[in-house]
């Protein structure tokens, strides 16, 4: 009895297999993740089990936001680029939401959008300092380093703009509530 073995197939199989489990591990990862960002940026010490554990009940509500942004995105896209890029501008602070306020999927879209929309100019430069991040990787030879260099430095900046933002919007409210009951 002679098998017959296709390497395209076990190779095709195995890169599937590593990409699911891929993609597991970022989906279980990335809420502890944004957590110890947005406490690291507010001063607080966190260890990164005391984050993992915090997180988990975010994991699905991230898939769910992960999807929708991405389906969101991917229609923009699609309609002639610029929709796309606006979309990803004004869902940005999405997942930052998610976590810190503890809200839903659809309010941390729209909590974004709103972020995003009354301190467009920060958004703006958050942008551009991710674009030219991204653009140095695109250079021979030291690209490559230089970008995951600035990859690291870059690493809590969004988390550092949210903070200072959604902190600015919190206080605001907080002063016209206070402001209503004079």
């Amino acid at each position: 009895i002679a098998f017959a073995t296709d390497s395209s197939a076990f190779g095709n199989v195995l890169a599937f297999i590593i990409a699911l489990v891929a993609l597991v591990v970022i989906l279980v990862f990335a809420p502890a993740i944004v957590q110890t960002q947005i406490a690291s940026v507010k001063g607080q010490k966190v260890e990164f089990s005391e984050a993992f554990n915090k997180a988990k009940p975010f994991v699905l509500r991230f898939v769910g936001l992960g999807l929708l942004a991405t389906l969101i995105v991917g229609i923009g896209l699609i309609l002639f680029i610029v929709p796309g890029l606006l979309a990803f501008f004004f869902l940005s602070y999405a997942a930052y939401v998610l976590v810190d306020k503890n809200t839903g999927i659809v309010d941390a879209l729209k909590a974004s959008y709103e972020l995003a929309k009354e301190y467009w100019k920060v958004t703006l430069g958050l942008f551009i300092v991710n674009a030219a991040v991204t653009a140095v990787g695109y250079f021979p030879l030291i690209g490559g380093i230089a970008s995951f260099v600035l990859s690291i430095a870059y690493f809590c900046l969004g988390a550092m703009v949210y903070v200072a933002i959604a902190g600015k919007k919190t206080a605001v409210a907080e002063a016209e509530v206070v402001k209503k009951k004079k």
